[in-house]
């Protein structure tokens, strides 16, 4: 400022800053200065602006009773543009107040005195905590700055005020939003650039402690960088959740992929749907740097539709069979091999059936999957259910939107490809993958082995191998009821294994008839 035309005098105390009048070492010897000068406003109606300044002591961010000031505290005023306008000092009790104001926009920003015993290790608490402004702190953890207050003439405000916390050796986690371009949900090269700009808060469990109720809060918020870095510091000791806010047109990658040394760093750590990770402790002075997370663009892919009870057990969802709730639903990918049902495949999310059965899986990537249901071993109302018919069985001829799409021994549905080609629009849709469950408490078995007979007699012996490879089928009574009439159905067809064996397990009591299809040759 020019200090020919600006006011020296201090708001409050009316004094200058020393002047200094030494001139070549003799004191007073023609020096002149003639820029002191004090300015003066006529407020016909003036503010004031204050609080206190206080300790957490138990660092829930809200100003207690028992809680006492923090004194010494610099407190400047600052103006519209950011330049300090007065300063004050917080009294024993941690007060400060600005008087004398004309309306305006001000903020208020706090200073700590590093040469102070009673500041040290002091950091601030959590921000715009609870539901009261007077009990509250208003200023940032980043700059120690509240935010602006827009003072009406005459108007008092003493809400303006800061706690801290006592903290001797703070914690901090951080670490990277990235982009996913790949689908796989583990970073990996350099062209999986960080994504700028991205919200991401710190969340504490609340009163109660517990994390995912109705009271959690979001204690501290923050922006990406440039390269999609983040990071909350000063923390005190405790549990706490990260949640990251996808920008408009992007989802979150799969969820804790990464494997081997360093996976936790690679990976990403929130869950699809809610951007949230879940709960860790930071002890003291822990620097976690590995909580992360990785979008894509938004794919309007989906899979999903419902596990019902059949309970006519004709492998048939009709109208009046409710859904079945609590069943495990996982969607799988295959691993580096490109085979299904392998080792390596990779389960990319899970769910559970709702109160009427239904699933969905959204915000997918092109590609190809499976989806695999289960029966909850903790639920008592699943302990008699196996899966019922399924459409998989060849030539079989069902509905798709009506049939069972789970294999009886595996739960798995056939392969659903969700890429965007000639067959398929983009945004596919796929709401036909379903299961379907009867009950049985008895359930029965019929299996055995095909065998090559090659002496021919009808009878097998020790040294005559099976055969492995051959289709043998379940053929079930129709509609007539009546086995062995022209209405039959194939109720399931399974494969024998290396030893010729085959089996059928978990039927229902009824007639059915066993058909093996010998092939060519």
């Amino acid at each position: 400022s020019d200090t020919a035309v600006d006011s020296n005098a201090d708001r409050v105390s009316l004094r200058t800053a020393e002047v200094n009048l030494d001139s070549a070492g003799v004191s007073g010897a023609g020096v002149v200065d003639t820029s002191i000068d004090a300015g003066f406003i006529e407020l016909v109606d003036p503010a004031l602006l204050g609080d206190r300044v206080w300790l957490d002591l138990d660092a829930d961010g809200v100003q207690d009773s028992g809680e006492p000031g923090v004194a010494g505290v610099r407190v400047e005023l600052l103006g519209s543009a950011g330049q300090v306008l007065a300063v004050a000092t917080s009294g024993s009790s941690g007060e400060y107040v600005f008087a004398g104001l004309p309306a305006g926009a001000y903020r208020v920003r706090f200073v700590l005195d590093s040469g102070n015993p009673s500041h040290v290790g002091l950091v601030p608490t959590w921000q715009d905590q609870g539901s009261s402004d007077g009990a509250d702190s208003d200023i940032s953890r980043v700059d120690l700055t509240s935010g602006v207050v827009t003072l009406a003439a005459g108007q008092s405000d003493r809400t303006v005020d800061a706690g801290f916390v006592q903290v001797a050796d703070p914690a901090s986690v951080g670490d990277r939003v990235w982009l996913d371009v790949n689908h796989d949900g583990v970073q990996s090269g350099s062209g999986e650039v960080g994504s700028a700009g991205v919200e991401v808060r710190l969340v504490g469990g609340g009163a109660d402690a517990v994390f995912g109720t109705s009271d959690d809060v979001v204690l501290q918020v923050t922006t990406t960088d440039s390269l999609g870095a983040y990071g909350f510091t000063g923390l005190p000791v405790g549990e706490y959740r990260v949640q990251v806010v996808a920008p408009s047109g992007m989802v979150f990658t799969w969820m804790d992929l990464g494997s081997g040394p360093g996976a936790e760093s690679e990976d990403s750590d929130v869950n699809r749907l809610s951007g949230t990770t879940a709960s860790f402790t930071l002890s003291a002075g822990e620097n976690r740097t590995d909580v992360d997370a990785g979008l894509w663009s938004d794919a309007p892919n989906s899979v999903g539709d419902v596990a019902w009870l059949d309970s006519d057990r004709d492998g048939v969802q009709d109208s009046t069979e409710p859904g079945v709730v609590g069943v495990n639903v996982s969607l799988v990918t295959p691993g580096p091999d490109g085979v299904f049902a392998t080792v390596d495949d990779v389960t990319v999310d899970t769910t559970v059936t709702d109160s009427n059965g239904k699933y969905l899986f959204s915000n997918l990537a092109d590609g190809n999957y499976q989806v695999v249901f289960a029966l909850n071993a903790g639920l008592s109302a699943h302990d008699d259910l196996v899966f019922t018919w399924s459409s998989q069985v060849p030539g079989a001829g069902f509905d798709p939107n009506v049939d069972s799409d789970a294999d009886r021994r595996t739960g798995r549905s056939a392969v659903v490809d969700l890429d965007v080609g000639s067959t398929n629009p983009a945004g596919v849709v796929v709401s036909s993958v379903d299961a379907g469950f009867f009950s049985t408490a008895n359930p029965g078995l019929i299996g055995d082995r095909v065998w090559l007979d090659e002496n021919a007699d009808g009878i097998q012996s020790g040294a005559e191998l099976g055969v492995s490879g051959i289709n043998v089928s379940l053929v079930g009574p129709g509609a007539d009821g009546v086995l062995g009439t022209t209405d039959d159905v194939v109720l399931w067809t399974v494969v024998t294994d290396a030893s010729g064996n085959y089996e059928f397990n978990g039927l229902p009591a009824g007639s059915y008839a066993v058909r093996v299809d010998p092939g060519a040759g």
